[in-house]
C-alpha cells in the first residue's frame, strides 16, 4: 500500500450540531474525510513516481535526475549545473545519501543500466585518452516512463552491486482499454531567463567561451515526444514512445589571447530515446515482454582559446530483454533475459594536434594549440539472466509469510578502441 503525505488545509462545514450546558455554545461534529493524492513521497526507504506523478512534477531537461531533484535522500551536483552552463541538457551526477554519485545503480524493468566505464570521469576536456563516462548507462526521457522507484534505505535483497541508492525505471505496458496516440512539445530559451553571474565570468560567460565550464549564454532548448499504445491482435499489442531533447548552443569559436572573439558557432547537444515493449498475453497463466531500447546522446564541444579544436562527445546504449511471466499454482515465476550495449566516444574534427611556439593559424602570435586528436570510444556488452520465484501468502499462528527466491546472472565484455591514428607535433618555429 503506496502512503501519500498532503500539506494544506483542508476547509468544511457540518450541519451537524451538538448542545451543551451553555445554551450559546455548540459543539461541532464532522464527519471523517479521507484524501488521496498521487504525491510521492518515501515510504519504508522507498519513494515511487507513478506516470500521473511524473507529469506533474517539474522534470527540467526530462532526464531521471531532474526527476529525483527533490527528493529529501538525493543532492546534486552543485558544480554541474549553474547559471553558466543553463544550456547544457546532459543528465546530473546524483548522491544518495552521501554516496559517490557513480555508486548507484540504475536498472530498466529490473536489469541493470549501469555504465561502469569510468564513471567518475565526466570531463569534456580535448585529450587523446578522455572519454567522458557516466553511472546512468542510459539517458532516458521520464515522460516515456510508466513509473520510477527510488530505494534509499532497506533496499530489498535482490539488487545487489551499489553502495548508494538504487534507481529503477519501468516502461510501459501496453494496455488494450486504452489505444491512443500522444504528442508533446516543450520548449525554453536564454532569452526567457535572468542569470547571475559573478564578476570574475562575466566577460567570458558573455563570450561564450570555456572556463570552469563550457558557458552557454545564449541557448534554445526544443523537446519533442511522441508515444502510442496499439492492439496489434487479440491479446497482442505495443506500447513505444520516441523522444529528442535538443538544445542549439551559440559560443565563441575562438577566442585570441588578447581577450578578441574571433567567430561564433553554434554548438548541438541533442538527447534521443526510443523505448517498445511488445506485450503477449498467451493465457491466463503466461506473459511475455519483449522490450528494445535506445538513448543516444552527442555534444557538440570546442576550447575556445585552442583553434580547430572541435569535436563531439556522447553516449549510444541500446539493448532489449525477454520476459516471461507464468502463474503456478502455489506462487509466481518471472524469467527475464537481457542484452544491453553501451558506450561513449569522443570524435574530433581534426587528427593532428599542434603545439605551436609561434604560432602559424591565422592572426594569432605567440604560442597557440591547435587540432584535435581523433576517435576514440568505450563499450561494454552485458549479458543477464535473471529469475524470481514469488510463493502464495501464507499464515503461521497470527503472522503471515510471503517468501521469494531469485538469481541473477550478468556477463559482461569491455573494450576500448581507437578508430584512426592521431598524431602531436611541437612546432618550435614560423
Amino acid at each position: 500500500m503506496k502512503r501519500v503525505l498532503i500539506p494544506g488545509v483542508i476547509l468544511c462545514g457540518a450541519d451537524v450540531a451538538q448542545a451543551v450546558d451553555d445554551k450559546n455554545m455548540y459543539m461541532h461534529f464532522f464527519e471523517e474525510m479521507t484524501v488521496y493524492a498521487p504525491v510521492p513521497v518515501p515510504v519504508n526507504g522507498n519513494t515511487h513516481y507513478t506516470s500521473e506523478s511524473i507529469e506533474r512534477l517539474p522534470t527540467g531537461n526530462g532526464n531521471i535526475s531532474d526527476l529525483l531533484r527533490t527528493n529529501p535522500a538525493v543532492r546534486m551536483d552543485s558544480t554541474q549545473s549553474t547559471s553558466l552552463n543553463q544550456g547544457d541538457i546532459r543528465p546530473e551526477k546524483i548522491s544518495i545519501h552521501g554516496a559517490s554519485p557513480y555508486q548507484n545503480a540504475y536498472l530498466i524493468d529490473g536489469i541493470s543500466a549501469t555504465n561502469n566505464l569510468n564513471p567518475a570521469n565526466e570531463s569534456d576536456a580535448s585529450s587523446a585518452t578522455n572519454i567522458s563516462g557516466m553511472s546512468q548507462g542510459y539517458y532516458l526521457d521520464v515522460s516515456l516512463l510508466d513509473n520510477v522507484t527510488l530505494y534509499d534505505s532497506f533496499v530489498p535483497v535482490e539488487f545487489g552491486r551499489f553502495n548508494g541508492g538504487v534507481i529503477d525505471a519501468k516502461i510501459k505496458r501496453f494496455n488494450a482499454d486504452d489505444s491512443s496516440v500522444k504528442l508533446g512539445y516543450r520548449t525554453t530559451r536564454s532569452d526567457w531567463l535572468t542569470s547571475h553571474i559573478d564578476e570574475n565570468n562575466k566577460s567570458a560567460f558573455n563570450q561564450g567561451s570555456s572556463g570552469s565550464t563550457y558557458y552557454s549564454p545564449d541557448f534554445k532548448k526544443n523537446f519533442y515526444t511522441l508515444s502510442f499504445n496499439q492492439e496489434l491482435a487479440d491479446n497482442f499489442g505495443v506500447t513505444a514512445g520516441l523522444s529528442r531533447r535538443q538544445s542549439d548552443i551559440t559560443r565563441a569559436d575562438y577566442v585570441s589571447n588578447d581577450g578578441i572573439v574571433a567567430g561564433r558557432a553554434q554548438y548541438k547537444n541533442v538527447i534521443d530515446t526510443a523505448l517498445s515493449k511488445f506485450t503477449w498475453f498467451a493465457s491466463d497463466r503466461f506473459t511475455h515482454d519483449l522490450t528494445l531500447k535506445y538513448t543516444g546522446s552527442s555534444r557538440d564541444y570546442n576550447t575556445s582559446t585552442f583553434p580547430q579544436s572541435d569535436r563531439e562527445m556522447g553516449n549510444k546504449s541500446y539493448g532489449l530483454a525477454w520476459d516471461m511471466d507464468t502463474q503456478l499454482a502455489w506462487a509466481k515465476l518471472r524469467t527475464t533475459v537481457g542484452w544491453d550495449h553501451i558506450s561513449d566516444y569522443t570524435r574530433h574534427d581534426h587528427d593532428i594536434w599542434y603545439t605551436e611556439l609561434s604560432c602559424t593559424y591565422g592572426d594569432i602570435t605567440g604560442r597557440c594549440t591547435r587540432g584535435g586528436l581523433g576517435h576514440i570510444s568505450q563499450a561494454v556488452d552485458n549479458y543477464t539472466f535473471k529469475t524470481r520465484l514469488d510463493w502464495q501468502k501464507f499464515a503461521v499462528g497470527n503472522v503471515s509469510h510471503q517468501p521469494y527466491f531469485g538469481a541473477e546472472y550478468i556477463y559482461s565484455d569491455a573494450w576500448t578502441e581507437r578508430h584512426n591514428q592521431s598524431e602531436s607535433y611541437v612546432i618550435n618555429a614560423a
